[in-house]
């Protein structure tokens, strides 16, 4: 028998309180810091696309049922190369077989229903203590572990002097909350266009959740239109027939860069989320990202509690199972990004060319939907799998 470790989870945001009750679960204490309070952590407008492998951690943890009257699926994923006149439709039959039965590519959940979810759990949890809107005042002498879920500007990570590799992108990215007439119901959007992507993600009825990418000044810019302006703005760069109504919330501005740390373990010390690495929004990767973060981490104390490892190799375990995850997502989107925005003539050929395999080809469509939604384990385990012989065949 093994003692509950005592866990201290720095971040109380959508991964740090995710990860707070699936070690809860696994019989860990944790205790769970945030700066800011309960208002704060609520009060943000941002809808996030969920993966089948933020699905499963959630069905693990038992809060899938509670998020289910606040999520909205989508069924098809439509993708237009803006600059080669390509599009490419996505379908659920193009997902990997064992994901067909949920009925969805993925779904799109709202910041706000999220927190309202989780922090109840958290709250009636009797192996969380929940100190929001104060500082850390703990000894760190008294945890088995610390985890900085506190974010892309990490004082944990600076505190134990673990640089990552950083480099900021010229593209920065607005977000906001639209409603949109002429948009096919149950269909999320990825427009690639010169000055970056445009998504949009559905969330229920005409409200879709924009995040559009282009130069950090003129997302800015874009930000502090009135909000007639910024809908003639976007009716702009919108297909033809989509017509935005109404802007439900304050557009918001914010740059982008690509961050991942050379490890993220340091003794005790473990960094999780953005904390550790952080990519470009396209596809609705970053997220789910840190969200398997989670997931290894919650895994790595279920082998524990069994036996299988002891506590010392939890950290480099941890490292060493996320960090070819990490980086192929990181370097991925760093080079759909490059690509789609470069209008050499060999790039814009080879782009229709990859268009015209994809649609051809749907062996191809189902590796890319499971390197989307299962990230790389599920699309390497889609791989081998694939490449076994049929014996009904045989």
């Amino acid at each position: 028998m093994h003692c509950p470790l005592k866990v201290l989870i720095k971040g109380g945001g959508p991964t740090g309180s995710i990860l707070a009750l699936a070690l809860a679960k696994h019989g860990a204490h944790v205790c769970l810091f945030d700066p800011k309070n309960r208002t704060q952590l609520i009060n943000k407008s941002r809808a996030y696309a969920i993966t089948h492998s933020t699905r499963r951690l959630f069905q693990n943890i038992d809060i899938w049922n509670d998020l289910n009257s606040h999520i909205t699926l989508f069924d098809q994923l439509s993708i237009e190369d803006r600059e080669t006149s390509t599009r490419l439709n996505l379908r659920l039959s193009d997902l990997p077989e064992r994901n067909n039965k949920y009925g969805a590519i993925g779904w799109v959940l709202d910041h706000k229903r999220f927190m309202e979810v989780v922090l109840p759990r958290l709250d009636q949890s009797t192996s969380i203590s929940l100190n929001l809107g104060s500082d850390i005042s703990a000894n760190l002498k008294d945890y088995d572990f610390v985890f900085a879920a506190d974010g892309p500007f990490s004082r944990t990570r600076k505190d134990l002097k673990i640089k990552p590799l950083f480099f900021p992108y010229r593209q920065g990215c607005l977000t906001t909350k639209v409603l949109i007439r002429g948009v096919s119901p149950g269909t999320a959007y990825e427009i690639f266009r010169e000055e970056g992507p445009l998504a949009l993600l559905p969330m229920g009825g005409d409200l879709f959740q924009v995040i559009w990418s282009g130069p950090f000044n003129s997302c800015q810019a874009r930000s502090k239109l009135n909000h007639s302006s910024f809908l003639d703005s976007l009716a702009r760069v919108l297909p033809n027939g989509f017509e935005p109504d109404v802007v439900i919330d304050n557009p918001a501005a914010f740059p982008l860069g690509f961050s991942i740390c050379p490890k993220f373990d340091k003794e005790k010390f473990l960094l999780l989320g953005e904390s550790a690495h952080r990519c470009h929004p396209v596809g609705g990767q970053g997220l789910n990202v840190c969200w398997r973060d989670v997931m290894e981490i919650s895994n790595l104390f279920l082998q524990y509690n069994r036996g299988t490892i002891v506590k010392s190799h939890i950290p480099c375990r941890y490292t060493r199972n996320r960090i070819l995850d990490v980086l192929s997502i990181n370097i991925i989107t760093d080079l759909i990004i490059r690509i789609f925005s470069n209008r050499n003539p060999l790039f814009m050929l080879s782009r229709k060319l990859v268009f015209h395999v994809i649609k051809c080809s749907s062996y191809t469509r189902k590796l890319i939907l499971g390197l989307m939604t299962e990230g790389f384990p599920g699309f390497v385990s889609y791989s081998l799998r694939s490449m076994k012989p049929n014996r009904r065949n045989l």
